[in-house]
């Protein structure tokens, strides 16, 4: 009934719009409240790859917390998540997802690698603080 009408409103104001993400985050919620997480899980992800396009990546990261916070064993979520915050430079945060998505993919190389990347970014990023020894 009116949640029918609810999700034609938004389904045409999305097909209009396709880049508002605004509307697209109602319906993320709309979702939500209905239930259906799945659905909510790839709208959300829908609006991190427009964010991502935009290369507005503090929303894309936001969107990716969102999708770990309806399921925690979205592996893929962590992955691309970990990826962004190597681009912002967030490297210990990045190694921490990569610890949790290790544990979601166990001897995973690629996660592995991943992990390590950031860690040595993380290394060489805290050694830039330090004084020169001598």
């Amino acid at each position: 009934g009116r949640h029918d009408r609810v999700y034609r409103l938004y389904d045409t104001i999305v097909a209009f719009a396709p880049e508002d993400i605004d509307a697209r985050q109602q319906l993320v919620n709309l979702h939500i409240l209905s239930g259906r997480r799945d659905a909510a899980i790839a709208e959300q992800r829908r609006i991190a790859r427009i964010c991502n396009d935009q290369k507005n990546y503090p929303e894309a990261i936001g969107c990716f917390h969102q999708i770990i916070a309806l399921d925690p064993a979205d592996a893929d979520a962590y992955e691309s998540l970990g990826d962004l915050l190597m681009k912002q430079k967030e490297f210990d945060q990045a190694v921490r997802l990569y610890k949790r998505l290790a544990r979601l993919r166990p001897n995973d190389e690629r996660v592995e690698a991943l992990q390590a990347a950031a860690e040595r970014m993380l290394a060489m990023t805290r050694g830039e603080g330090q004084a020169p020894r001598g």
